[in-house]
């Protein structure tokens, strides 16, 4: 029922492996193409295939499921170290978990192929709309990067932010996490009005603009906010606007000029992180910190991180 090869590197897979007929959980380290007889194994609930680049940290080999794919009917769980290229699903899959899967031109008709899915992560083209309304179990979207239509995929190609993208979110997520979107600050209304929103993470140039005004709308039960090397500026936002943070963490966002002293205000808020900054934001938690205590609130805590090259990396709290 269970077979774990990934400590172990396989040159070939047997077809005999389509014999394994109450085989539950497979996990292999695997660099080949993956042979249609694995999706003989109609028991299979979670699929792990491990896969190594020879040049690691610059590019992942992508992995292209076999057409059958769909006939797995009880897999829920797909899990890949490499960028997974689905072909045209035959028939809906109840996958619950698909990390990390290539959105291209069949973008929509993938996403009505996966209709149960809660855990997703995945790839996207630049310049292209993407809309996950219809995924109404979604519960944690990661969309980890943006490339060119016509450029090959690397893991850490530089992506000019000329070049933006259209996504709409489901109201069932819970965690969403964005890297690379080139995102306007204009459209982060629509994900302030997710209901049900408890963490967001916004890396590197996931929204671009000198400026995030955050209005009046509030993130309803957001409790974690993480920025990290973001162009903005500006911040503009009050104790209204995240009325359940908990803590926030600002890291690499050097043309920050301050962090609202209103988030100070938030009843809930108990850590302020902030790392890698300059002076401005530095002195702006210590404003916020001051100004709580000679309120009579001591427990927010206010850690701050300096670049490996101001005075060795010295933390303080």
């Amino acid at each position: 029922m269970v077979l774990d090869l990934r400590c172990i590197k396989l040159d070939f897979i047997s077809e005999v492996i389509a014999l394994l007929v109450h085989l539950r959980y497979l996990a292999i380290w695997y660099n080949g193409p993956v042979p249609s007889s694995i999706c003989d194994l109609w028991s299979l609930q979670t699929l792990i295939i491990r896969r190594v680049a020879i040049l690691e940290l610059l590019t992942r080999p992508n992995l292209m499921l076999p057409n059958t794919i769909s006939n797995l009917v009880n897999l829920r769980h797909l899990k890949c170290n490499a960028s997974v290229l689905f072909p045209r699903i035959q028939k809906p899959m109840n996958l619950l978990t698909i990390s990390e899967v290539i959105l291209g031109k069949g973008a929509k008709d993938f996403l009505k192929g996966v209709p149960s899915i809660k855990k997703l992560k995945c790839l996207v083209y630049q310049e292209m709309k993407y809309d996950f309304r219809a995924l109404t179990f979604l519960e944690t979207l990661k969309i980890d990067r943006i490339y060119g239509k016509k450029e090959a995929i690397v893991r850490n190609m530089y992506v000019p932010r000329s070049q933006k993208n259209s996504i709409s979110f489901p109201s069932s997520l819970k965690k969403l996490e964005l890297v690379q979107c080139h995102l306007p600050w204009s459209s982060m209304s629509e994900i302030q009005s997710l209901p049900q929103l408890e963490v967001l993470e916004l890396l590197l140039d996931a929204f671009v603009g000198p400026q995030w005004d955050a209005g009046e709308e509030p993130f309803q039960q957001l409790n974690f906010l993480k920025l990290r090397q973001l162009d903005i500026t500006q911040w503009e936002a009050s104790n209204i606007n995240f009325p359940c943070l908990k803590r926030l963490q600002v890291e690499g966002c050097i043309g920050l000029d301050e962090i609202p002293l209103e988030i100070g205000c938030i009843p809930t808020l108990e850590h302020i992180i902030i790392k890698n900054g300059l002076d401005s934001s530095d002195n702006s938690g210590k404003k916020i910190q001051e100004e709580q205590q000679s309120e009579g609130n001591f427990d927010l805590k206010i850690t701050v991180s300096y670049p490996w090259w101001r005075d060795g990396n010295r933390e303080r709290t």
